[in-house]
């Protein structure tokens, strides 16, 4: 509960700009903004703030009536959603189905399923811009230690730490 506290918006002090809809990319990081894509698809350290290292790479744990599951990497890494393209990103998001695959329905779906084409292919052109992030996330296995997060979702322990280079 306090991941979404801390998230509660600040009040409006000034008039805050029309987004440039003729940019798509910058459209689409408004909507994901907007609709707190970043909020579910960016796992927590242990005192439940966002890792902005791990922007978008998935992890967040939801627990409900569904039972546990884990926000999937919405990256263009080959972990994430790299074999996406714009059309198939607006079927999963009117349809809930990534081709033969049901998303869990712990991704509210049905609400962005009426946004307009346009604004599905913005926001799927801003992913396409964000660091691809090898962060493997897999409901369908038993959740385990993640290494990259520090949490515990399916897959966690085939994720490895990426080395870093001497200086």
């Amino acid at each position: 509960m306090s991941r979404f506290i801390h998230a509660l918006p600040q009040p409006v002090v000034a008039p805050v700009p029309e987004p440039d809809r003729k940019n798509a990319v910058a459209y689409g990081d408004y909507l994901t903004r907007m609709g707190a894509c970043r909020d579910c698809h960016t796992p927590v350290d242990a005192t439940n703030r966002p890792i902005t290292s791990l922007e978008f790479s998935g992890g967040f744990t939801l627990v409900g009536p569904y039972g546990q599951v884990a926000s999937r990497n919405l990256t263009p890494d080959p972990s994430g959603i790299s074999y996406y393209d714009a059309d198939l990103f607006v079927d999963v998001m009117r349809t809930g189905m990534a081709k033969a695959r049901k998303i869990h329905d712990a991704m509210p779906w049905k609400a962005f399923a009426g946004q307009s084409d346009d604004d599905l292919r913005a926001i799927f052109a801003y992913l396409q811009t964000v660091a691809p992030m090898r962060h493997r996330v897999d409901n369908a296995l038993p959740p385990t230690r993640c290494p990259v997060c520090g949490g515990t979702h399916g897959g966690g322990e085939s994720n490895v730490v990426a080395s870093r280079r001497a200086s």
